[in-house]
């Protein structure tokens, strides 16, 4: 009896020890290709753009049209280019980052792609790096606009063509890019749901998408769009929308025009958010009544100013009708009977207010104007001031930019979405009428220059003295754990950072803690210090920050004008356990708890306690599909980790598989205790839009082929986020089995342990449940000729192997694998090559190393009497019914 089992042993001696198969026909063709029966071009390079420019990195992208490929970048200063750097796979669409790079520096590079048939080079071409201006950097901001989230919606395709239906996702995926980036704050400039003139849901619309912009790190702020206004909602736009996703925004009528405005300040900046739409959301309009009284106040306190709206300010000319019709939802565009509702009417009026504003050296006072609504990046000046247009989060480029500034300047970078931009959003955009599809994508994308650029001013904030952000412990805290550190985070980079004992005291009971240097220590952007010393029990502590000249000093000369205390008072312990955690179990779109989702990049909440009342200062994840991945920083829910109790959230960075998984968390206090084992787990599974189905057979997969014991024990495990309604077995094409559970869950397992005759069988399992609409979803896992052998010889069928094989024996084991015929009991003898017997395994009929079917029998490298081995090849025999069925050799290489 032949039985072909390369594939489950194959992968194995490649060293991933999970058995998978390729079928004969794939693996022939992969044969022939490496002796080049089968010829194909070389890859071809299309859509080649540098996407982004910084003033130390670039970012570059493009795509292969006709076969998976391997991405190179080569670059330099100079001809010819030597430095490169490479993807880690091959793939069709390709992002490459040019990392530590000179700011203001010209580099030339070349996009190389290389696939199985060939390589392709792009042209020589050359960028210039952003200049970075002089002064201090200050902070960064992210910016969003036009997202249009509406999943339930079907894709366009057309000159705007949207993808509708992945919105969830690229919104979840542009949330966790912004998240590597730690901005100060999101902007959103509207448009944050879709709508059709009020024939959608735009409640239920804003509900899935707030869970999804919370797992922001950071604070975001929104304004509305045409789209958020049109919708149809349970009570508002305001209170629906508006106030939904920013609850502290203004409380307004939704019957008045032009009205959700507001202001916040950051690090002597201010930001201005205009509503630039009357009520309806049809006709554009600013308040300038508003926009006046905030630029007085910034005129009077020195402060540069940032303005924020949704629609279009400028008057172009340029933008193509087609595309206009598409931004406003109709048929045809004329500015005569549209224009109103792509251009503010009071953009005169508008105008003529900035410019009146000005700097004591005659500088705008505001420093940038930015806007949405068209979805393309496009930057004109007026006046000395920067108009902004920047691109939709959801149509093609499907971006977000990021905004550094500075004392005198800011740098504005745009970034695209590299599993969405070119593979998902640019397929929705196809040429209409005039306006080709190369046309289009181009005019989304806009200009290079118009997506990064460094804009330059005189110097501001000179006169904003620093202060304290947060502090650890928090003001009046008791119990502090005795190894708890100090912790204070400032406003600004502070000099004199090597003289803390200087313009900083600690006392308790009126005595002044004598300070040294080996006491502290700073972060890398010198606003973070760190303080270590040995806290007496139950006392209490004040801090005290000291102001005036000479003292607490940022690097821009300002200086802490008053000084700045606070106190807490310690317990009697020290803190020796890490905080404890608990991850928040996933939910449908109902509510209800499941464990299962269709997010192959899932969003998780939970919450981190330190019972010694010790400062939660970090929390990280790993996950395990199934390997476990690198540890990541979670992201504190309220914006730092500064107190005994945290929420804390965090998204997958890459996307998993459908099957089950885990995710683990570990915790670190302040005090600096970590865990170091026992880390806090949670098992959730990823399905697509159906019932997920696993099968197994006394414990182990198993696939077409296999053999398997005449009464196995077949567990049948599904996973769905809805009800399961319907669970049926199916042998033979013979009457179905009813194993639906009174009372199923959404994970839900099943044993059933037929009895079957000798020969070859087919297995079938079908899972039925509804969606949240009602409609029907039918699973199907199938399983064919699998083999029942109860009389004859027993067989090993393929090569057993073994891995890790070399292995170091004494430091790790390593495991022999066999697929058996039938059940029988076992010997496994392994020797050294003098033929000596090292150790005796004796493996019991139907268990693990003696059943039908794949077994694994692991060894430590030890013989029987406890010594382990020595270097060198041994080798092991399977015996059964008083013969050898089958052999091999493993390798011990200790290292």
């Amino acid at each position: 009896m032949q039985h072909n089992k390369l594939s489950k042993n194959w992968k194995l001696e490649f060293g991933i020890f999970r058995r998978r198969r390729i079928s004969f026909w794939l693996f022939f063709g992969f044969w022939l290709l490496s002796f080049g029966f089968i010829a194909h071009a070389a890859p071809i390079i299309s859509n080649e753009e540098i996407v982004t420019i910084g003033d130390d990195f670039a970012i570059i992208t493009w795509q292969t049209t006709n076969e998976l490929s391997l991405g190179t970048i080569k670059y330099g200063l100079s001809l010819p280019v030597s430095t490169s750097t490479t993807e880690t796979s091959p793939g069709q669409y390709h992002y490459l980052i040019l990392p530590n790079l000179f700011p203001n520096t010209t580099y030339y590079y070349k996009v190389i792609s290389v696939s199985s048939t060939g390589t392709s080079e792009g042209m020589i071409k050359s960028f210039k790096t952003l200049q970075r201006p002089s002064g201090n950097f200050l902070f960064s901001f992210a910016m969003l606009t036009d997202i249009h989230y509406a999943s339930d919606l079907t894709d366009t395709v057309d000159v705007r063509g949207r993808p509708y239906s992945s919105s969830e996702a690229i919104v979840n995926s542009l949330v966790a890019n912004i998240n590597q980036f730690f901005p100060a704050f999101t902007i959103i400039k509207g448009d944050m749901i879709d709508s059709r003139l009020g024939t959608d849901n735009g409640t239920a619309r804003v509900s899935k998408l707030k869970p999804i912009l919370n797992n922001l790190r950071t604070k975001y702020y929104p304004i509305p769009g045409n789209h958020d206004k049109e919708a149809s909602y349970t009570r508002n736009w305001v209170d629906d929308n508006l106030k939904t996703l920013y609850p502290e925004g203004p409380s307004i009528s939704p019957s008045s025009d032009s009205s959700f405005n507001y202001s916040f300040t950051y690090n002597g900046y201010r930001f201005i958010l205009l509503d630039s739409s009357l009520a309806t959301g049809i006709t554009a309009e600013v308040n300038l009544t508003f926009l006046q009284s905030e630029l007085d106040v910034a005129k009077t306190q020195k402060e540069k100013v940032f303005i924020f709206m949704h629609h279009e300010a400028t008057e172009e000319s340029d933008i193509p009708e087609e595309i206009l019709a598409g931004v406003l939802d109709i048929p045809n565009f004329t500015w005569a009977s549209h224009g109103e509702r792509i251009r503010i009417r009071n953009k005169d009026a508008f105008f003529n207010l900035l410019r009146t504003y000005k700097l004591d050296n005659g500088e705008p006072l505001v420093a940038a104007v930015y806007m949405g609504h068209i979805h393309d990046n496009r930057r004109r000046d007026f006046d000395d001031i920067p108009f902004i247009r920047t691109s939709s989060g959801l149509q093609f480029p499907a971006g977000f930019n990021l905004i550094k500034v500075f004392s005198n300047g800011f740098i504005q970078t745009f970034y695209k979405l590299p599993s969405y931009s070119d593979p998902v959003a640019r397929e929705c955009i196809v040429g209409t009428g005039e306006v080709t599809k190369s046309r289009a994508e181009q005019f989304y994308l806009g200009g290079l220059a118009s997506r990064n650029f460094t804009q330059i001013y005189s110097a501001v904030n000179t006169t904003i003295p620093p202060t304290v952000e947060s502090i650890q412990p928090p003001a009046g805290a008791t119990g502090i754990a005795l190894n708890q550190p100090i912790i204070i985070n400032f406003t600004k980079p502070m000099s004199k950072e090597t003289m803390v004992d200087e313009w900083l005291t600690i006392s308790y009971d009126g005595i002044n803690v004598p300070l040294s240097s080996s006491m502290w220590s700073w972060n890398s952007d010198k606003t973070k210090l760190t303080i270590t010393i040995s806290l007496v029990a139950n006392k209490t502590y004040t801090v005290t920050v000291l102001g005036g000249t000479g003292n607490a000093t940022a690097t821009d000369g300002t200086f802490f004008t008053t000084n700045y205390s606070f106190s807490f008072s310690t317990g009697n312990t020290f803190s020796t356990t890490p905080p404890s955690a608990f991850i928040n179990p996933i939910k449908n779109d109902a509510g209800v708890e499941t464990n299962v989702t269709t997010d192959p990049t899932p969003t998780f909440f939970g919450i981190a306690t330190d019972e010694s009342g010790s400062t939660v200062a970090n929390v990280e994840f790993r996950y395990g599909s199934p390997n476990w991945s690198e540890w990541y920083p979670a992201t504190p829910a309220d914006g730092t980790f500064n107190s005994p109790t945290e929420p804390f959230i965090f998204t997958l960075p890459k996307e998993v598989p459908i099957g089950k998984h885990q995710v683990q968390v570990r915790t670190t206090n302040s005090a600096g205790v970590t865990t170091a084992e026992g880390f806090t787990p949670y098992t959730f599974y990823v399905i697509s839009n159906k019932p997920l189905i696993t099968l197994t057979a006394d414990g182990s997969e198993i696939i077409n082929g296999d053999p398997i014991n005449p009464s196995p024990s077949f567990e049948i495990t599904v996973a769905t986020d809805q009800t399961l309604s319907q669970l049926w077995f199916i042998c033979d094409n013979g009457t179905p089995v009813n194993l639906l559970p009174i009372s199923p869950s959404f994970i839900t397992s099943v044993f059933y342990k037929p009895t079957l005759s000798e020969g070859k069988h087919d297995i079938r399992v079908e899972a039925i449940d509804q969606d949240g609409q009602g409609n029907t979803r039918i699973s199907t896992k199938e399983v064919t000729n699998l083999l029942v052998q109860t009389s004859g010889d027993l067989q090993v069928f393929g090569t057993p192997l073994n891995y890790p094989n070399p292995f170091n024996a004494g430091n790790e084991s390593t495991t022999i694998s066999y697929i058996l015929s039938r059940n029988s009991h076992v010997t496994l003898t392994i020797h050294d090559l003098a033929g000596t017997l090292i150790t005796k395994k004796e493996l019991a009929a139907g268990s693990n190393g003696g059943r039908a079917g794949y077994n694994e029998v692991l060894w430590n490298g030890k013989s029987d009497a406890g010594s382990v081995v020595g270097n060198g090849i041994y080798v092991y025999l399977i015996i059964a019914d008083g013969k050898v069925i089958a052999r091999g050799k493993l390798t011990v290489l200790k290292r």
